[in-house]
């Protein structure tokens, strides 16, 4: 008895069907797929920058790199002026500053509002322990300390150098001084000789010893290598002042003030150490 073969397609004949339907797939994937365009951000938006176009950053908080903050104002918040010098500090304080009692100035001095019951409550702890302590100077609006300035400045020398020199020993550059700010106070006599008596070494002492308690530091005190001379009359209510000294330490208020028509101004900018006088000062432990 013979038997029946099966009519079934021979194994090569199933391959070669299988490499061909392989083959036709991979051939028709670039129609159903197509391949992404390979133009650059600069083929699309030949106008444009690179950068400014793809330089998105990511939201996802995993893969965003770490922000560093640069602070471009030491020790302050405060911006930096760009142009008018009715912008500097201490130019248009007025709103801040209230008058003191008659009775402890000469003349109608003004001081920063927020500096006023500290400096009462000292006048009247002074006079409690026997110590006088009369305003002598405290705002200094900047159209005051431009005539103080030239005044000192007078007409032109041989050697203007040296003459600013003199000048900013004892005095403040116009836009520069911390009186501008109504928290400094001089008291009683800006003349040394008041301060090397008897009455004013015990009025200095009593300083020392009490005028950090109520906010008050000597801030042109001793020991200082650069910066005005020393001055025991003048006296900074630190908790107030500090809103403003990081201001004037920055490098665009500091040019806004010397690059104003006043005289001398070329001599100060020459001689490139104002930034000294404002910085280098005493620091109390309040």
């Amino acid at each position: 008895m013979r038997h029946s073969n099966n009519k079934r397609p021979p194994i090569l004949g199933m391959l070669l069907i299988l490499l061909g339907l392989l083959a036709a797939i991979y051939f028709a994937k670039d129609l159903i797929f197509p391949k992404p365009s390979k133009q650059t951000v600069k083929d699309v938006y030949p106008n444009e920058t690179t950068t400014s176009m793809v330089n998105i950053p990511k939201t996802n908080a995993e893969t965003a790199p770490e922000q560093k903050v640069i602070n471009t104002t030491p020790s302050s918040t405060i911006t930096a002026p760009r142009d008018r010098l009715s912008q500097v500090h201490g130019v248009g304080n007025e709103p801040e500053l209230v008058s003191l009692p008659s009775k402890y100035t000469s003349k109608n001095e003004q001081i920063h509002k927020d500096v006023y019951d500290p400096l009462m409550a000292m006048i009247a702890a002074a006079q409690k322990d026997g110590v006088s302590l009369s305003v002598v100077s405290a705002y200094r609006s900047y159209k005051r300390q431009k005539q103080i300035w030239e005044n000192k400045w007078g007409s032109a020398s041989d050697d203007d150098s040296k003459k600013a020199l003199s000048i900013v020993k004892w005095s403040s550059f116009p836009g520069m001084s911390r009186h501008h700010w109504g928290t400094e106070v001089d008291f009683n006599s800006v003349a040394l000789n008041y301060w090397q008596s008897a009455q004013g070494i015990a009025t200095h002492q009593w300083l020392v010893n009490n005028a950090p308690s109520f906010g008050f530091c000597q801030v042109y005190g001793p020991n200082r290598e650069k910066g005005y001379s020393e001055e025991p009359w003048h006296w900074s209510h630190i908790p107030t002042a500090d809103r403003y000294f990081g201001q004037i330490q920055h490098p665009e208020i500091l040019q806004i003030a010397l690059n104003q028509p006043v005289k001398g101004a070329q001599a100060v900018r020459s001689l490139g150490t104002a930034m000294d006088y404002v910085t280098t000062i005493n620091h109390c432990a309040l």
